[in-house]
């Protein structure tokens, strides 16, 4: 079987579009796809290559995650500009870049295995309005987000939302968890996707420690 890092490229790829589609916000589509501004996510197509049958990287293996640890330390990181801090889980790699998301990356040699995205946006200012642009996204990948399954939540001492969800993109699985809130001028989505089938369990505990590290300015 071929190893994951050998086909790292097309695999990125696929993360790419894929966690770009899910951003809430469509500058952060933007931002991630390279594409043109458009009117949100509800209005958004299908990313390229997603449908057909030339997509790239379609078929390949699946990944099998590496143990998570679910104690590993977390580090400080705070966002003047969208009004948040958290802990991000030691050794991931942050990007901070201009947009509406922040996205913390972990990574273990060749193999891009788990992802943490914040995204402020301010157009959408309830939980479930910020769940059903992600169940609309998800649709066009046969995927199904059910309002009626979501959890409540408390992140930084304000009442959320808290639903689970998985779409394949090109024969890769990534597993989603997501807490959606709003505090002030944002409507929160604070997610973590794992890629590979089963891999979302072992991030739980790792997902609600981020989550009770979270304080809104």
């Amino acid at each position: 079987m071929e190893a994951y890092g050998g086909r790292r490229p097309e695999i990125r790829l696929l993360m790419a579009t894929a966690l770009a589609a899910l951003t809430v916000a469509a500058a952060a589509l933007f931002s991630a796809c390279g594409g043109q501004e458009g009117q949100g996510p509800t209005a958004t197509p299908a990313p390229a290559g997603t449908t057909g049958a030339s997509t790239p990287g379609a078929g390949l293996p699946m990944p099998t995650p590496p143990p998570v640890d679910s104690g590993v330390p977390l580090v400080e990181f705070h966002s003047a500009d969208k009004g948040y801090s958290l802990g991000y889980p030691e050794g991931w790699q942050p990007d901070a870049s201009p947009g509406p998301t922040d996205s913390f990356l972990w990574s273990i040699g060749e193999r891009d295995v788990a992802r943490l995205q914040v995204t402020c946006n301010p157009e959408r200012l309830s939980a479930k309005s910020l769940m059903l642009a992600d169940a609309a996204v998800a649709a066009q990948y046969g995927a199904g987000i059910d309002p009626a399954n979501a959890m409540p939540v408390q992140v930084g001492g304000v009442d959320g939302e808290r639903n689970t969800y998985s779409i394949s993109v090109g024969g890769l699985r990534i597993e989603h968890v997501v807490a959606y809130v709003v505090h002030g001028r944002c409507g929160y989505r604070i997610g973590l996707n794992s890629f590979g089938s089963g891999s979302l369990d072992p991030y739980l505990p790792l997902f609600d420690r981020i989550l009770a590290s979270v304080r809104f300015d």
